[in-house]
């Protein structure tokens, strides 16, 4: 059984997802709906035919509330399908407390991106503690890279239940990379590469990739960030800002009220993953502070500046 809720997660468990059905293996999706919105594309887009849907969303719900019903409905679909192990992905609410549940249902666990790190138990928040909790109920660690491998070696870990795995996550961009290119996402891709600048010596605009929803940076981090971005497009006249806004309600609110009608800055709806794989061809810098973004780059060498005090990507 493999459990998902958000955006980052499906894309991970993907790779995952699509080789155990290959091997011939039972294998029960669970979405929990923590990110129903910008999953759905995804689903179909993979064809992961989910088993369960949770749907667990309400609105304006805080974290508690969150991991109340995200507790209550894992718990009765475990009971039910009594998998053999469960596999969650990364840190965040719905894997932390999927893994909860199987442990009190006697249930193993399976942890991928196993290892991450900041050790610095607010930052991010909450998904620091989130893995270091579900490191603590897993029976196997599937660590992306040696760093992460040490890190649990380090926390005492043993040795069999570790294993280095790669990233599962640019196992899947590559996978939509080579894709055909749909005209939907060509015809996005040339409005781009076309947008007007005021450098006349430059043949195309450079593209710059900007993207920011963490908890930490809502608030005044977020209009830093705004404004240094209103501030690169009035210096910088060849430069293209394509700025795809998060449907978090408080991370509209920012950017809108302070990037919405700037000239060569382009507010857009979340990025359907075709369109973003395709886009960092075309992307001269990414400013990001998503975590698996700043993994994706590295497949494209393209340079991120990374929108966070501390990060858990060496």
């Amino acid at each position: 059984m493999l459990v998902m809720g958000t955006r980052p997660e499906v894309i991970k468990m993907f790779p995952i997802v699509k080789e155990l059905r290959d091997r011939g293996l039972n294998v029960i999706v669970c979405m929990t709906g923590q990110h129903e919105e910008m999953t759905s594309s995804l689903v179909t887009l993979f064809k992961l035919d989910p088993d369960i849907n949770l749907k667990v969303m309400k609105t304006a719900q805080g974290l508690n509330a969150l991991a109340e019903r995200l507790q209550a409905r894992l718990a009765k679909a475990v009971a039910e399908v009594k998998p053999d192990w469960l596999l969650v992905q990364g840190d965040t609410t719905s894997a932390l407390m999927a893994a909860l549940v199987a442990f009190h249902e006697n249930v193993a666990v399976a942890h991928v991106e196993a290892g991450l790190r900041t050790y610095i138990r607010d930052s991010p928040f909450p998904e620091e503690m989130n893995r270091r909790l579900i490191s603590s109920l897993a029976s196997l660690h599937f660590a992306p890279t040696q760093h992460s491998y040490d890190h649990l070696r380090g926390e005492g870990l043993p040795r069999e239940t570790l294993h280095i795995t790669g990233n599962t996550g640019i196992d899947a961009l590559q996978w939509v990379a080579a894709m055909d290119t749909s005209p939907e996402v060509q015809t996005l891709l040339d409005t781009i590469l076309v947008t007007p600048v005021e450098n006349g010596n430059a043949a195309k605009p450079r593209v710059l990739l900007v993207t920011t929803h963490r908890r930490e940076n809502l608030g005044e981090p977020m209009i830093h960030i705004c404004k240094a971005v209103k501030r690169l497009v009035t210096d910088v006249k060849d430069v293209v800002v394509v700025f795809p806004v998060h449907l978090n309600p408080a991370v509209q609110k920012i950017v809108k009220e302070h990037l919405e009608g700037v000239p060569r800055v382009l507010l857009i709806k979340p990025l359907s993953y075709e369109f973003f794989a395709k886009l960092l061809n075309i992307t001269t810098l990414v400013m990001t502070d998503s975590g698996g973004i700043q993994e994706e780059v590295t497949a494209f060498s393209v340079p991120a500046l990374v929108l966070r005090r501390d990060t858990e990507r060496p």
